[in-house]
């Protein structure tokens, strides 16, 4: 995608100043390189060392030192627990971290005190997830930011509860739901793909549902959705309308489709691959049969349209030079 070098700074000429929370995973890797690829000014937030200097987002202290010395225009907050299964066995670790995480970094962004040098308040980008939606009955098309959340898991509560402090603060603000993403990523978590990949690549077992359907965004996509969302905020053109937005893949699939189509993209036999139902795999956590989004509203808003699974999975195969 290309862009003006332009775009990565204020009216000023000074770099936007962007601080990426939980840089060290699958999500947040891949959106703090693509921003500091286009120019932004990335400060990273990895937990325990790196840039950040080991800051604990769920402690209150921590999280106003981390601002004060990174001093961002815009915070991306990606950290989180995203297993379903671990949240759901710590309930309140799940709590602690997803929604008081949250709680801290949007507090001491809002205030003053935090000491942030910047000329106004933070530009928030919050990522959430699918799993508000219960996925019981999806409407045709995928769920819209207009319809009615009933997250069934500790998971998706969590998220939901972090979103609702989000979008109830002062600040400009953004929450993203985001479907499931593959790609490729500068972490060692390579997310749902990694798991799949390196399974077929072993020979499997791997059990796919075929009756679990998503929309997988590539997480190429996320970032420049990401990107386009700070140049927006840079330029003054962020509207009410970006407060909340589906960023999903553009084609609903079932995972075992998807695994079996990954497979004939990179030319690997699907024998691997073994369909199975939610209700012949134990879980932890419940599972939702159908939480693909619309993104339509994404479209409107940013002028950008994600992937289907179809070109996703041409422009990961080029990316990997298979």
């Amino acid at each position: 995608m290309r862009h003006s070098a332009q775009d990565s700074s204020l009216s000023s000429g000074q770099a936007i100043r962007v601080l990426v929370t939980g840089a060290g995973g699958f999500a947040g890797a891949g959106i703090a390189l693509a921003l500091n690829r286009a120019g932004f000014s990335v400060f990273s937030h990895v937990g325990r060392g790196g840039e950040s200097g080991g800051a604990d987002l769920t402690s209150e202290a921590d999280v106003a030192r981390l601002l004060k010395g990174a001093s961002p225009d815009v915070i991306v907050h990606t950290a989180a627990i995203s297993s379903s299964d671990a949240c759901e066995r710590e309930r309140d670790e799940a709590f602690r971290v997803n929604v008081g995480a949250t709680m801290h970094l949007v507090q001491q962004a809002s205030h003053r005190s935090a000491g942030l040098q910047t000329h106004r308040p933070p530009y928030f980008i919050h990522l959430s997830t699918d799993l508000v939606f219960d996925g019981g009955v999806a409407p045709r098309g995928g769920f819209t930011e207009r319809d009615e959340v009933c997250p069934r898991s500790v998971y998706g509560l969590s998220k939901l509860e972090s979103e609702q402090i989000v979008l109830g603060s002062s600040l400009e603000r953004s929450v993203l739901r985001l479907s499931l993403l593959y790609g490729r990523s500068p972490s060692a978590r390579q997310g749902f793909l990694g798991w799949m990949a390196g399974g077929i690549r072993a020979g499997g077992p791997v059990r796919l549902f075929v009756d679990e359907w998503r929309t997988p965004l590539l997480l190429s996509d996320l970032s420049e959705v990401v990107r386009r969302l700070v140049v927006a905020w840079g330029e003054g053109r962020l509207t009410a309308d970006s407060e909340l937005l589906h960023v999903s893949g553009s084609e609903r699939v079932s995972r075992h489709d998807f695994g079996v189509r990954y497979c004939e993209h990179f030319g690997l036999s699907p024998d691997a691959i073994v369909g199975v139902r939610q209700a012949d795999v134990a879980s932890v956590a419940p599972r939702s049969p159908d939480v693909s989004l619309s993104n339509e509203k994404l479209q409107r808003v940013l002028g950008y349209c994600p992937a289907t699974v179809e070109e996703g999975l041409k422009l990961l195969r080029e990316d990997f030079g298979a």
